[in-house]
């Protein structure tokens, strides 16, 4: 395939199990995110389930839409799965027997105590010309198709799977045809009380002119803010860098995290580098254990968090129900924070929902300050996923120790 300034990128997805909807696609995400990473857009997603017809048909539209095209699905050792089938009848190509990847298979097999039935040969044939791609984590093979203007990968479809021949193969590839690109990585910033709607008047009056591009994606309680620089345009250029400024002076009373940075981030780490050490306990008299779970969704998501919280001594409790406020004895080992159940306002009162946060100090110090839940009084659950989401961003400026 002769490169190209800018690629575009096609994913095809085949499987009944995904177009009937009994599994979820998960591979769609991941491919298009490493695309962009290396600056190939993805422009298309396709799904059919295993037929046929209309695997063809996908795989025409597929080409006619896109210069790399990526096949996911049906490379396995039972009857529906025929794509490498499909994908010889449609590239105009016989299929071939490759022993090294039968051979690999078989040892694979071997190892957990299994024979391959005749059957499962079907794995080792590939379209004549095709480049064959090792699949460490698997028995079915990936290939790779060229002809100077298109170039088709075919992987199987476990995803796993996809992300060996992925680090393997495709990322080398792509590094040798188009590691002159910019990777497609917006800049992002994710906001706390705002709506979508409040925040885009300022946000389109801030980038006005410049040539940026714009993205909302609402996750209740947060709204996120996305920023593109499209292909040609320097970053460097003085309405790019203005238009910029403006937009972070518009947005910053409301930010809590930037790109990929989680706000618990920012608060387990002002909470390692406090001087006061002792245990942290996190007191929750607002959630049925929506603060509990926030954070040990947090801790599972990357290695090295759970260490972090086992190191700060942390726990938990969820009071909700009742139960004393926190005790001041004892307390002087370690912060007490505490989440305060929300106070509706009353029918004749108007105003906004109310919640109090409160902490005792490793000194027995105890503070408190109380914040409104920007949300109507049926919306219960965001308002208590807003009440979690400001408690952290509280403790995250008080001074600790």
């Amino acid at each position: 395939m002769q490169a190209v300034s800018s690629p575009r990128a096609v994913y095809l997805a085949i499987g009944t199990e995904l177009t009937s909807g009994q599994i979820t696609n998960r591979n769609a995400s991941w491919i298009s995110s490493r695309l962009e990473a290396a600056g190939i857009p993805t422009l298309w997603h396709f799904c059919v389930p295993d037929d046929r017809a209309l695997m063809r048909e996908a795989m025409e539209l597929a080409s006619e839409r896109g210069d790399l095209i990526f096949i996911t699905g049906g490379l396995g050792p039972t009857s529906d799965d025929f794509t490498r089938d499909v994908v010889a009848e449609w590239w105009g190509e016989k299929l071939e027997w490759h022993e090294p990847s039968w051979t690999k298979a078989v040892a694979r097999l071997a190892l957990r105590g299994i024979e391959p039935p005749e059957s499962s040969k079907q794995q080792a044939w590939y379209p004549r010309g095709s480049r064959v791609l090792p699949n460490r984590e698997g028995t079915a093979d990936a290939f790779l198709l060229e002809n100077g203007v298109k170039a088709v990968f075919v992987l199987p479809g476990p995803p796993r799977e996809i992300e060996a021949v992925w680090q393997d193969h495709i990322a080398p590839w792509i590094s040798e045809k188009f590691g002159n690109l910019r990777p497609i990585e917006p800049l992002r910033w994710t906001l706390l009380g705002r709506s979508e709607a409040q925040l885009a008047d300022g946000v389109e009056a801030a980038v006005k002119g410049s040539g940026l591009l714009t993205g909302y994606r609402a996750t209740p309680p947060y709204v996120e803010v996305k920023i593109w620089i499209p292909e040609g345009l320097d970053p460097q250029a003085t309405s790019v860098i203005a238009a910029l400024d403006q937009l972070e002076k518009t947005l910053s009373p409301w930010v809590v995290a930037r790109g990929d940075e989680d706000l618990l981030d920012r608060f387990f780490e002002s909470e390692s580098e406090s001087e006061s050490g002792g245990p942290l306990r996190l007191v929750d008299r607002c959630t049925p254990g929506l603060l509990s779970d926030r954070v040990w969704k947090w801790a599972r998501a990357k290695p090295g968090r759970l260490e972090k919280l086992r190191a700060l001594e942390l726990s938990v409790q969820t009071l909700c129900n009742g139960g004393a406020s926190f005790q001041k004895e004892g307390s002087k080992q370690g912060w007490t924070l505490e989440l305060g159940p929300v106070i509706q306002p009353g029918r004749q009162a108007g105003g906004q929902a109310r919640c109090r946060v409160s902490a005792l100090s490793p000194a027995g110090e105890e503070t408190s300050e109380e914040m409104g839940i920007p949300f109507p009084s049926s919306m219960r659950e965001r308002q208590l996923l807003f009440a979690v989401e400001k408690f952290f961003t509280l403790n995250t400026t008080r001074r600790r120790g």
